[in-house]
């Protein structure tokens, strides 16, 4: 069940675009020598190099909870299904089950190494015409950096549970984003974020509500918050989204 989530929210990052803040910058560089040193010894885990490509990082320094993240891509014109088949036979010659979801149109494929401890995914994704995005990723989950406090000063409902969070981090730039429930109404879940925001040294700013969803944004020096409060007729779902001002 923890694997099926962790993938799940990987899926869900990368087909929002979250990972491809610097894509443009990466492309822009245009040194391939040293973007293929540099992916040589990337991953902390064994993972693939699809051959005939250039492949870009997009970041090593992410989080899911209090699992290392790190995830690469690179754009093709082979299919998705030349493409699955590549990293099927790959893992499946090292005796792992593989979990395969493709189509013409793009897909998944992932698995997961109980020797590493890793979660291992590739979402192929249609660019346009007849090239594909094709998004790398792996979870380590025995590769703990910090414990999970996704930013110590956002407060928290209590008897909040299900916790999921998603950070990225670089020298320049820091993005997080956290979901998790409680079973209070989204009446006194409102009552205590705009208050526990402000007393916490947040400055309250925009609002919005659309029927059983109500949303504020609260801003801290560089930082701003975005916290959607869903109800959910048993309780509500809080989802955080912080990131630095530009």
């Amino acid at each position: 069940m923890k694997y099926l989530i962790i993938l799940t929210y990987i899926v869900l990052i990368a087909g929002l675009g979250f990972f491809y803040e610097d894509k443009g910058e990466l492309k822009a560089m245009n040194d391939s020598a040293t973007f293929e040193k540099m992916m040589n010894n990337y991953y902390d885990v064994d993972m693939p190099r699809y051959p005939g490509v250039q492949e870009y990082p997009i970041s090593g320094e992410q989080y899911i909870n209090d699992a290392r993240m790190q995830s690469s891509y690179f754009v093709t014109k082979d299919s998705p299904l030349t493409i699955s088949s590549f990293y099927r036979k790959y893992w499946k010659s090292q005796g792992l089950s593989v979990n395969s979801d493709v189509t013409p149109g793009g897909g998944t494929v992932s698995v997961y190494d109980f020797n590493e401890g890793v979660v291992k995914n590739v979402l192929i994704q249609h660019e346009r015409g007849n090239v594909f995005r094709v998004v790398l990723s792996s979870i380590n989950s025995k590769y703990m950096k910090r414990e999970f406090n996704s930013f110590s000063d956002l407060p928290v409902y209590q008897d909040s549970y299900g916790f999921i969070s998603y950070e990225l981090e670089d020298p320049h730039y820091r993005s997080s984003v956290v979901t998790y429930m409680n079973r209070g109404s989204i009446e006194q879940n409102i009552s205590f974020y705009n208050t526990s925001f402000i007393r916490k040294g947040w400055k309250s700013g925009e609002t919005s509500e659309k029927d059983n969803i109500k949303m504020f944004i609260f801003t801290k020096g560089v930082k701003e918050a975005t916290l959607t409060l869903v109800s959910t007729g048993k309780g509500t779902t809080v989802t955080v989204v912080i990131k630095n001002r530009r």
